[in-house]
């Protein structure tokens, strides 16, 4: 997203140069890292989500309530969107040609605004 950026020219193409390369560094670095590290980490010091005979304190047992009824709405959806797979496409495909005509229709709209310079 910032190659864009650090392809400009002119005086705003200088000004921005370092900040578009340090920001496009820092995304690899951050991808680099998320795909490689973070796993093995979790792996080495995450420990099971056993509890067993402990008890959970309020917050914990508040938020856990919470996440779950999070997963049971995420399954309800998924098994309407997966029974109605052909109506789900139809959506797609009617959001895809909505934005390919707005496109059209808000350049059209920008260029006709566009008033010659005096």
């Amino acid at each position: 997203m910032f190659i864009p950026v650090l392809l400009m020219g002119g005086m705003v193409g200088r000004v921005f140069r370092e900040f578009a390369v340090s920001i496009a560094v820092a995304i690899i670095v951050s991808g680099f890292v998320s795909l490689t590290l973070t796993p093995m980490l979790c792996a080495r010091v995450l420990k099971s989500h056993h509890h067993g005979e402990e008890k959970q304190n309020f917050v914990l047992r508040t938020f856990e309530r919470l996440f779950q009824h999070m997963l049971d709405a995420y399954e309800w959806t998924l098994d309407r969107v997966l029974a109605f797979r052909s109506v789900m496409l139809a959506v797609t495909v009617a959001t895809l040609a909505g934005t390919i005509w707005l496109y059209i229709v808000v350049r059209k709209a920008s260029s006709r605004l566009k008033t010659p310079a005096m």
